[in-house]
């Protein structure tokens, strides 16, 4: 009997012991749990306030000729990263993926020891599709920097109804992102009634902190303020989050077309043309 009370007495204050560690163990996690909770909230309550105090040095103003330089380093950098988006939208193109396919079934068919040769095909093709984006946007900047963007104040800034903005960060005096608008007066497809969007784009370092829908916005007042009907502008079918843009800013997608290019970067590509246009 002894015993037996002993081996319960043992059992009574193991059991206790190990209840208490449990209770320890659970009040630490909870500490944890809250402290990680807490350093959340002020880390998103940070994170608001650097947006907010950035943002709000972020100055729109007309382009001056002292931005030229930095204008010129973002119209560049800006379009260039157009080619990561577009490859992987032309990657899994159906003639891509057609040619992909026919290298695989003949490399299936080769003797072993020459199946290396399909996988040197397959990544030559893979490596011409890359190309081909990075010389569709080439192409682009290569044109516009010998023609509008070589004299922005001759092609924006010499008619009322045209404007380039950036937005000019007032502390560090760097440029966070520009746009323009252009009188569609003598278009095939638009009257003097119109204008078109150009040059929309945003430093890296200054996105999804509402730059972008400001930008828009100084374009469609300007457009209102001097009796534009419509606006309308193009972009293409990789640039996913300019779209967004657009049409939070209530744009409507018109149609997709094909542009007109050199037509073996066209086929590889697949790219699109998209065209947009909001009434005012």
């Amino acid at each position: 009997m002894e015993l037996e009370r002993c081996c319960k007495e043992e059992w009574a204050r193991l059991a206790k012991d190990r209840c208490a560690k449990l209770v320890a163990v659970n009040t630490y996690v909870h500490g944890i749990s809250q402290f990680f909770l807490i350093f959340n909230k002020f880390a998103k309550t940070s994170s608001k306030l650097f947006s907010r105090c950035h943002y709000g040095v972020l100055c729109i103003q007309v382009f001056e000729p002292k931005d030229y330089p930095a204008v010129k380093r973002l119209f560049i950098d800006g379009t260039m990263e157009g080619v990561a988006p577009a490859f992987k939208e032309a990657l899994p193109h159906p003639v891509n993926m057609a040619v992909l396919a026919g290298i695989a079934a003949l490399t299936y068919a080769l003797p072993g020891h020459l199946r290396w040769l399909g996988f040197v095909v397959a990544t030559a093709w893979i490596i011409a599709v890359y190309w081909c984006c990075h010389m569709f946007y080439a192409f682009y900047v290569n044109d516009k920097l010998a023609s509008e963007m070589k004299d922005i104040e001759k092609h924006f800034l010499s008619s009322p109804g045209d404007c380039y903005w950036v937005a000019e960060h007032k502390k560090l005096k760097v440029i966070g992102g520009m746009v323009a608008v252009k009188s569609c007066a003598g278009e095939e497809m638009d009257t003097a009634e119109s204008c078109e969007m150009f040059r929309m784009i945003v430093d890296r370092q200054y996105r999804r902190r509402g730059l972008g829908v400001r930008l828009t916005q100084t374009v469609l007042d300007f457009a209102q303020k001097h009796e534009y009907k419509k606006c309308v502008l193009e972009t293409t079918k990789a640039q996913k989050a300019a779209q967004k843009l657009y049409l939070k800013v209530r744009f409507q997608l018109i149609k997709t077309y094909t542009p007109d290019i050199n037509i073996f970067i066209s086929v590889l590509t697949g790219v699109k043309e998209l065209y947009f246009e909001k009434q005012l």
